[in-house]
């Protein structure tokens, strides 16, 4: 029925509309809505906003239906309510400590200096045929680093320590899924003859390939087929390599712990203050599995990562993909999993005690979820468990201005990372970006997330939850800049979406993460 066919609000199709109306003037329309929704969004339109709207208001008698008058007074000035987070430390080779990153990787090499085991890598790069000479100047940069480059003169190799790398280049004839994999299975067949693995495959890949379905898109075949032979791997396109060696410095310095961490390198940990409890922060998400938005075939599938109190990376599990009333259960099992390893891992003794702290992005913690908790938990009545539930929102209308930063270029009015407004006993505002993370002065006004403790929890120390939560949040892998979300949350995101589409790969099994492959950070 055409009457009831309509175009689904998402950006892929908006720029498809734009570009069949526009044509060639596309991106340059974009560009300019772009523009104007950011400036719409800025911290001076936003505040004139809500005081236009509030002296309307303010100016009429409203009423509710019993008679009760609404009055809406001027905003107060809370900046003594207010409080600033302490800036996160980082450790390093030896325990060397600051709190900036890049400083202490130059000044006391990356946390598992001593204990890498992957030192002169060996590592294969597929590209096209016709760019291999200047995807190997390009792999050339990313190893030995830009002379120039402010943060990544050094390279991969320089940076972490990792001696020489032993690279070897297999390219593919066409840009179709057949030509990728007839480079990918040579490589794998290479390696294996001679009797060892690839540490590392670099892939590159097109802007344009975001296009094609999953089932016909090389990037998501070489992920796959690299990942089934426990070998981890890092994408780039091959429009990156039209940067100028300023921008791609600080590209390949993203790319290249990225790199290190997928090999099982650790850069740093978080400096945690001790506690008498073992603590275990652990992200609870889940992935929708199907090919279609309305497919009947849909199932989802609970996804835990771990970290310990000092954010180091533990474990990821994910439960079989199941029906959505069967998540619960799967999750129960996950979950029960995931803490049996633990508890092993860690040599728990009878009396210890555990703190579990669960963070989950949600509207609210449903009741399958609290139950599937406190399901696992009764099975270790030997410990002394207590437990926080704390729910992440960035769903919800409260803004704060800090007229401090009014004069400033980019970011007017935006409070700086890390500012923090007690709501409740259970609930906190807390700004995980600030005025100095915004990268222009289109950026917007930066917006809080609400922190809430569930009532069931055991544990309810907002000022602790909010202050382990940001320094969680300024300590990702896949980046050197904080994070708008902790890594609890955007890695469960990224082991989500990944899951997403190598379940729409015929022939794909998740057992290929039960491997070495699996407890890597694969997903970076």
């Amino acid at each position: 029925d055409a009457k009831g066919t309509y175009l689904q609000a998402s950006r892929t199709n908006f720029d498809d509309y734009i570009l069949h109306t526009h044509g060639a003037q596309k991106d340059a329309i974009v560009e300019r809505i772009r523009q104007s929704v950011s400036s719409f969004n800025g911290g001076e339109n936003k505040k004139a906003r809500i005081e236009t709207l509030k002296k309307y208001i303010q100016s009429k008698t409203v009423t509710l239906i019993d008679g009760t008058r609404i009055e809406i007074e001027d905003a107060p000035d809370i900046q003594r309510q207010c409080e600033q987070m302490h800036k996160s430390v980082f450790v390093f080779n030896d325990n060397g400590e600051t709190d900036w990153a890049e400083k202490g990787l130059t000044q006391y090499g990356p946390y598992t200096k001593r204990t890498f085991d992957r030192n002169d890598p060996s590592i294969c790069v597929i590209c096209a045929q016709h760019d291999k000479g200047r995807v190997e100047q390009f792999v050339r940069k990313l190893l030995k680093g830009i002379s120039s480059s402010k943060y990544f003169s050094n390279g991969l190799e320089g940076k972490f320590t990792l001696g020489t790398s032993r690279v070897e280049v297999f390219t593919t004839t066409t840009d179709s899924v057949e030509a990728y994999k007839n480079a990918i299975e040579m490589a794998i067949r290479k390696k294996a003859d001679d009797g060892g693995r690839w540490d590392l495959a670099l892939v590159q890949v097109r802007q344009s390939f975001k296009k094609l379905k999953v089932t016909e898109n090389p990037y998501y075949l070489g992920k796959s087929l690299f990942f089934l032979h426990q070998v981890p791997v890092q994408d780039f396109t091959i429009e990156l390599l039209g940067q100028s060696d300023y921008s791609l410095g600080y590209s390949l310095n993203n790319m290249g712990l990225a790199c290190y961490a997928k090999m099982g390198g650790v850069p740093w940990l978080l400096k945690s203050s001790p506690t008498l409890s073992h603590e275990l922060v652990i992200g609870i998400g889940s992935a929708n599995i199907g090919q279609e938005r309305s497919a009947d075939n849909q199932r989802i599938m609970g996804i835990t990562t771990v970290f310990s109190g000092d954010g180091s990376y533990i474990v990821s599990n994910t439960s079989k993909a199941v029906v959505p009333e069967a998540y619960c259960e799967a999750l129960t099992v996950v979950l029960g999993e995931t803490i049996e390893k633990i508890q092993k891992r860690m040599n728990w003794q009878k009396g210890d005690t555990i703190r579990l702290i669960f963070h989950a992005q949600v509207k609210k913690f449903n009741k399958e979820e609290i139950e599937a908790v406190h399901t696992v938990i009764d099975k270790y009545r030997e410990y002394q468990v207590e437990y926080a539930f704390l729910k992440i929102s960035e769903d919800h209308g409260l803004h704060m201005f800090d007229s401090a930063t009014a004069g400033v270029q980019k970011g007017r009015l935006a409070l700086l990372r890390g500012k923090t407004f007690k709501l409740s006993k259970h609930e906190m505002l807390v700004y995980l970006i600030g005025q100095r993370e915004l990268r222009q002065d289109t950026d917007g006004h930066p917006r809080g997330v609400i922190l809430d403790v569930h009532k069931d929890s055991t544990f309810k120390d907002i000022k602790y939850l909010s202050a382990q939560l940001y320094s969680f949040a300024s300590h990702s892998w896949r980046s050197y800049f904080p994070n708008p979300m902790p890594v609890t949350i955007s890695y469960s995101d990224l082991i989500a979406r990944n899951l997403g589409w190598l379940n729409q790969l015929p022939g794909w099994n998740d057992s290929v993460m039960i491997g070495k492959i699996g407890q890597s950070q694969w997903f970076l």
